[in-house]
């Protein structure tokens, strides 16, 4: 993308607010709780290319607000709605204090199997 095109991550892509970095961030949540971490099972439940669902994830791709609604719809069926929620609450915490909350969480993860 050329410096016109470049899509600024703090504008909503849709009327809840919802920031693309937000919308990228539970895109990411929904595969990697939802679909294993596979690219190619969210592509098929979203209905979208694969080379799509890629590009969003390597932030290549902007987010739109039809995917979003997608994917709240379907973290609600599957029961990630709460991460969605939980995420929506840290709306006020800086980048660096949500890393390292979901740091905090991943390794609390990983101890816990």
């Amino acid at each position: 993308m050329g410096d016109d095109e470049q899509v600024d991550s703090t504008n909503a892509v849709d009327d809840q607010g919802t920031t693309e970095g937000e919308g990228r961030a539970l895109l990411k949540r929904l595969r990697d709780a939802g679909f294993e971490g596979s690219d190619e099972k969210l592509a098929l439940a979203l209905g979208r290319p694969l080379e799509e669902v890629e590009g969003w994830m390597g932030a290549a791709e902007p987010v739109d607000d039809d995917v979003v609604m997608k994917a709240r719809g379907i973290a609600k069926q599957r029961g990630v709605e709460e991460l969605e929620q939980v995420s929506r609450g840290l709306r006020g915490l800086s980048a660096d204090q949500k890393f390292n909350l979901l740091r905090g969480c991943e390794q609390w993860e990983m101890t816990s199997r």
